[in-house]
């Protein structure tokens, strides 16, 4: 076993009991911090003059690939990125859906003289 900084790894390199975790998301505080000096550096007139120019350069370049990306980041500040629905046609809970959707019972009703 080794042990740099508190992290207790064995032989393989995998973590042990006791080992203090180095990964993880960066403290709030930190996060906020890069966020107030980003948007002192990039006011929300810079980026849009930089969305513009770069969408300009794009169509100068005659690159649809270019100005869909541009169209793109210009629409995700202005609407947000859109939710992606991911749904299959007549999955299985579709199909127990529609099966208790009403108060049929699902088998037919057990005859006393056959069991």
């Amino acid at each position: 076993m080794e042990t740099i900084d508190g992290v207790i790894r064995d032989s393989s390199g995998r973590f042990q009991p006791g080992s203090k975790s180095l990964g993880g998301r960066a403290p709030k505080r930190f996060e906020q911090g890069i966020k107030e000096a980003l948007k002192e550096r990039w006011p929300p007139e810079t980026i849009a003059e930089r969305i513009e120019e770069a969408y300009l350069l794009a169509q100068k370049q005659q690159s649809a690939r270019g100005m869909l990306a541009a169209i793109e980041l210009a629409t995700a500040y202005l609407h947000g990125k859109p939710t992606i629905m991911i749904g299959a046609a007549h999955s299985n809970t579709e199909v127990l859906q529609r099966l208790l959707a009403d108060d049929r019972p699902l088998l037919p009703p057990l005859d006393d003289s056959q069991a």
